[in-house]
């Protein structure tokens, strides 16, 4: 029987129920005060164009002067592009044709939004894991990634469109949810439009689609009609978001293409004579630059494709020497230094091995922790076999799946201490 306020014994603003009732605003609050000090007393970043999203942040700054999605570099103008996927550099270009190009009101204004659009995948988060585990391992979850160095870096000093990835791909994931307790064709019309705009921003994820169809079919699997209907309702709405953009680059270029164009130049990045040598891309090498801009962007990714395949094919086992090492540094590298590596290496053993426990203990509980499994197994082989350039950005959007099974080893790790302790 609920106490009323009036004989309630403790007062109900004690920080403590403030803290267990309010419990996401409290992370929220906490999250705007760590990236505040994180970007007053942090390094600065490494340069103009890092700063600036890269590629992204050069063809915005193209789009805000009129030229169109183009000139990914800002030493050159190369032309139309589709070096990098469409979302976030319309969303900056929107943001430098409100308060001017690469301004400092846009680079404030740039990382207020970036920061609100993180805050966003923390409240998607904790619904996720809510829904899927418990309210106790949606806390464990917020908190973890709350306090996740690369995302802390990534968030408060560079622009970039890892905000959009994770965001989207909490939405798909939200979605799938959502079509659990709703399975009608509506709730797998929206499932497959968050994951349509999922793959829209990280291209890799396409690779997800087959796994995320499965998914909707055994979750409407009490409905054999739905099982059957729901997959191919989300593949169509998903195909339907890409194609728009699809559709473009043909016109463009006259060829199909398929979001990206710069496979061939990550492929020969990480699978050339020198390894992973900044004199193969093209913002560092003017070599490089100049044979984008003479032979256009398709025919030089094109061209960097065909000489990375060449060495490839002549040197087998260092590639697959090559790869395994980059499938270890994805998941390891840590770039920063002194006392923050230390801090930084301690975080990423833990959530390395709490996710490994929760993997083992929770990947098929249900369709949902069976995709997220799937993602963190399949989709990443991309960049182990291509080239891994900046692991931690590529990294991010997987670790927040890690953190998804990393709160459900200690929320049950916590249970089960608690069992421990009832125990005469």
């Amino acid at each position: 029987m609920r106490v009323p306020r009036s004989e309630h014994p403790i007062p109900r603003r004690r920080i403590v129920d403030f803290l267990g009732g309010h419990f996401l605003f409290v992370v929220i609050v906490s999250y705007a005060i760590i990236h505040f000090l994180h970007f007053r007393f942090s390094s600065p970043p490494l340069g103009e164009f890092y700063f600036w999203a890269g590629e992204g942040g050069s063809i915005a700054s193209s789009i805000a002067q009129g030229n169109g999605f183009a000139n990914p570099y800002p030493q050159m103008e190369t032309g139309p592009s589709a070096w990098v996927s469409p979302l976030f550099p319309y969303l900056l270009a929107a943001i430098f044709r409100a308060v001017g190009t690469k301004t400092v009101a846009a680079a404030y204004l740039g990382i207020a939004l970036q920061c609100l659009l993180y805050a966003g995948t923390l409240w998607l988060l904790y619904r996720i894991v809510q829904r899927t585990f418990s309210t106790a391992c949606a806390r464990f979850a917020t908190l973890i990634w709350l306090i996740n160095p690369n995302r802390i870096g990534l968030t408060s000093k560079i622009l970039s469109g890892v905000c959009m990835h994770i965001l989207t791909l909490l939405l798909a994931i939200l979605a799938l949810i959502q079509f659990k307790g709703n399975p009608t064709r509506r709730a797998a019309a929206l499932a497959g439009l968050a994951l349509g705009f999922a793959v829209l921003s990280l291209p890799v994820m396409v690779l997800a689609l087959p796994f995320y169809a499965y998914s909707l079919s055994t979750l409407a699997k009490p409905r054999l009609s739905m099982a059957r209907v729901a997959p191919i309702v989300a593949c169509a709405i998903c195909i339907g978001v890409l194609v728009p953009w699809m559709v473009r680059n043909y016109v463009v270029f006259g060829k199909i293409i398929f979001i990206k164009s710069n496979l061939g130049q990550v492929l020969y990045t990480g699978n050339n004579p020198g390894g992973v040598n900044v004199d193969t891309y093209a913002y560092s090498s003017q070599h490089e630059r100049e044979l984008l801009h003479q032979l256009g962007e398709i025919a030089y990714t094109r061209y960097s494709f065909d000489r990375a395949l060449a060495w490839i094919r002549g040197h087998k086992t260092a590639y697959l020497e090559r790869s395994i090492k980059r499938a270890v540094r994805f998941w390891v590298a840590n770039h920063a230094t002194g006392v923050k590596r230390w801090v930084w290496s301690l975080y990423q053993v833990f959530l390395l091995v709490s996710a490994v426990v929760g993997i083992w203990r929770h990947w098929s509980r249900s369709p949902v922790t069976t995709l997220c499994f799937a993602i963190l197994l399949i989709v990443p082989s991309v960049y182990y076999l291509t080239g891994v350039f900046d692991p931690h950005r590529l990294r991010l959007p997987f670790e927040v799946l890690l953190t998804i099974f990393a709160s459900a080893a200690l929320a049950a790790a916590h249970v089960e201490y608690d069992q421990a302790k009832q125990r005469p």
